[in-house]
């Protein structure tokens, strides 16, 4: 018979932490374990509401995806060097409802907030202006 298939990697260590109400652990900021990882709408939303007025970063990936993974560890040192932003990971397919809730449509696809709402380039201004 063909030997076992391998083990699957160990998840990220901020991947799966709760905290004492049930919310997803965080670390200091400023550490890799700062990182927080969203699978449900409610978290991404918790974690808009608790960022305040601090910028938040979305990386939308996906694990089969080659650029999120190139890309992925220049977020991480993102993470690390700017430790008054907050920094969120959203795996398209553990998280379909907060992908489809951001209106994400390829990976890597980054959104920045600010007081929970989205800010950034607007496609239908920018077509205005041209």
């Amino acid at each position: 018979p063909p030997p076992p298939p391998p083990p699957p990697p160990p998840p990220p260590p901020w991947r799966g932490q709760l905290g004492s109400g049930g919310e997803p652990a965080r670390a200091a900021r400023g550490s890799r374990e700062a990182l927080a990882c969203c699978r449900w709408r409610v978290e991404f939303e918790a974690e808009l509401k608790s960022a305040g007025e601090k910028l938040i970063v979305v990386d939308f990936s996906a694990t089969w995806c080659g650029p999120c993974k190139m890309i992925k560890p220049f977020f991480h040192s993102l993470c690390e060097k700017y430790g008054d932003v907050v920094f969120i990971e959203v795996d398209v397919d553990d998280a379909q409802d907060v992908a489809s809730h951001c209106d994400v449509k390829c990976m890597p696809t980054f959104q920045f907030y600010k007081s929970g709402k989205k800010v950034g380039s607007d496609f239908l201004e920018l077509e205005q202006a041209s």
